[in-house]
């Protein structure tokens, strides 16, 4: 429905949301939800947990892929305010007044943003542990083509953020492609889920200033 809305509310959805126990207690459920069975099936089948991301990684490596993700998600939010704005141009009675009103309404103190900084973080690597690395791993089992699989996974990852509109799966999917390429090139986890939890702490520092 969200993808089907008018242009106002595609774009609306991805920023209006607000903070306190309940995304909390979301966040966490859905990190242990997830992330718990993948660790344990890894754990059961004795699978080499370096094979998904778990690997050692020097401070030097780890400066180069910050950077590395840092250049390619500034590229991607280029990108992302371009086709912002391409949506708000061809939809002429988009209300431009109400968007304004509509993104600050909700205020989020610093109290609900403490509260929200750890599930941010592990939800974070909950996503990455599950697209990038588990899901990636065994369907390129199946499919050889690598960037096939990267395609695939993240277009499942797009569409798991349809709740926040157009804008969230189509930034979802893109930002989901540079962190399967570092996965793929590097085969680290915890450098792609650092970076996803500093982008989530970012945007909710954002969020509860306006």
């Amino acid at each position: 429905m969200a993808l089907l809305n008018n242009g106002q509310n595609v774009i609306v959805n991805y920023y209006n949301f607000n903070l306190g126990i309940h995304s909390a207690l979301s966040w966490l459920i859905q990190s242990f939800q997830y992330s718990f069975p993948i660790l344990v099936l890894l754990f059961l089948t004795k699978e080499s947990f370096a094979d998904y991301g778990f690997n050692k990684i020097s401070i030097k490596e780890w400066s180069k892929s910050f950077f590395r993700l840092l250049g390619l998600s500034i590229l991607f939010s280029i990108m992302l305010t371009i086709i912002v704005m391409l949506i708000m141009f061809f939809y002429k009675d988009f209300n431009y007044e109400g968007f304004s009103k509509l993104i600050g309404m909700e205020k989020n103190s610093i109290s609900a943003f403490s509260l929200n900084l750890i599930p941010i973080v592990l939800i974070a690597f909950t996503e990455e542990l599950c697209f990038r690395s588990y899901l990636y791993i065994n369907l390129n089992k199946i499919i050889e083509n690598k960037w096939i699989c990267i395609v695939a996974v993240n277009l499942l990852f797009g569409i798991c953020h349809i709740y926040q509109g157009l804008i969230g799966v189509i930034s979802a999917f893109f930002i989901g492609i540079i962190f399967s390429i570092e996965f793929k090139n590097h085969k680290n986890i915890y450098t792609i889920s650092a970076f996803h939890a500093l982008r989530n702490i970012i945007a909710l520092v954002f969020r509860s200033m306006l």
